[in-house]
């Protein structure tokens, strides 16, 4: 059914240049023998017979040959995030697949599928700035916590991670609220 709509292999190239993810077909060592794009200035011939952990950051390379081991033994697909370095030194995050190929029973390829990221993991990394930011009450200084309390700073220390909070008085608020003439309060002005 395939074949008769999509034609000869030509036709089929140019089913998958119009993907938006790059499909890339590798060796079981990881050669690249067929791509349906790459990043404009690249010539895809000059991909062609390199392998892809070339392509890939060291700590992405690792990631990609850690997923590459386990579908060699496992003949399962892959799914891993992982950066690739594009002409112009161009940095991206790609959302991978890994997939077998079988002949006969054996594996003899890999189809690997990636969709550029790069906007979604910038989006999920403000949102976890955001979310270690601690909103606090700028007249009070109680702290909103999720379940919609405010709490004090020792509240919410104590909550969060079980710390406990003594108290002392700092140099400056000893000065300001009991000024200077009630004792110097130690031997660096400090009153703890």
């Amino acid at each position: 059914m395939v074949r008769r709509l999509v034609g000869d292999a030509d036709s089929l190239a140019k089913v998958l240049s119009a993907l938006p993810e790059y499909v890339v077909v590798a060796d079981m060592e990881g050669t690249i023998l067929y791509v349906n794009r790459v990043m404009e200035g690249d010539d895809p011939e000059s991909v062609l017979g390199t392998r892809v952990a070339s392509h890939l950051p060291p700590d992405s390379k690792d990631t990609f040959l850690a997923a590459l081991d386990s579908l060699k033994q496992t003949g399962e697909v892959q799914e891993y995030d992982v950066q690739a370095v594009f002409p112009g030194n161009d940095v991206r995050w790609l959302r991978s697949r890994m997939i077998p190929i079988e002949k006969e029973g054996h594996l003899v390829a890999v189809l690997f599928t990636a969709t550029d990221v790069t906007e979604l993991k910038a989006a999920e990394a403000e949102v976890e700035r955001l979310r270690r930011l601690l909103p606090i009450c700028a007249w009070c200084k109680r702290i909103h916590v999720e379940d919609g309390d405010w709490l004090t700073l020792e509240e919410h220390l104590e909550r969060e991670s079980g710390t406990r909070v003594s108290h002392g008085m700092c140099p400056d608020c000893h000065r300001e609220h009991l000024g200077e003439s009630n004792g110097g309060g130690g031997r660096n002005g400090n009153v703890a």
